[in-house]
């Protein structure tokens, strides 16, 4: 049976209507995911965190970098395990995160 040019229509817009449909649910699921991901940056940053740059911090307080600055973190368990793993390539984390105040060494790590 031959189709009209009125239900070509139709089945056009219905088969529109479900390519809608699917592309505003991938969509929604990107911005989800966007959402998702800016919460996660908003916390690694401090976002409402008024920290100096390590650059003006050491400016301001004087302080220099001396040859031990970060061996504290040679003596901790978690970081000593974490080496390990990633050594022997069992590690489930190829990143160590380490978060503290100013002033506390990070930047020194590097």
């Amino acid at each position: 049976m031959k189709q009209s040019g009125w239900e070509l229509d139709i089945s056009d817009f219905t088969r529109l209507d479900s390519e809608c449909i699917e592309k505003k649910n991938e969509l929604d699921s990107v911005l989800k995911k966007k959402e998702e991901n800016k919460k996660i940056l908003d916390w690694i940053r401090h976002a409402n965190d008024d920290e100096p740059s390590h650059q003006k911090f050491v400016e301001k307080t004087g302080l220099k970098v001396t040859t031990d600055a970060g061996k504290w973190i040679l003596g901790q368990e978690e970081f000593s395990s974490w080496v390990g793993e990633v050594g022997s390539k069992q590690a489930s984390k190829r990143a160590f995160w380490i978060r503290g105040s100013a002033g506390t060494g990070k930047t020194t790590l590097l």
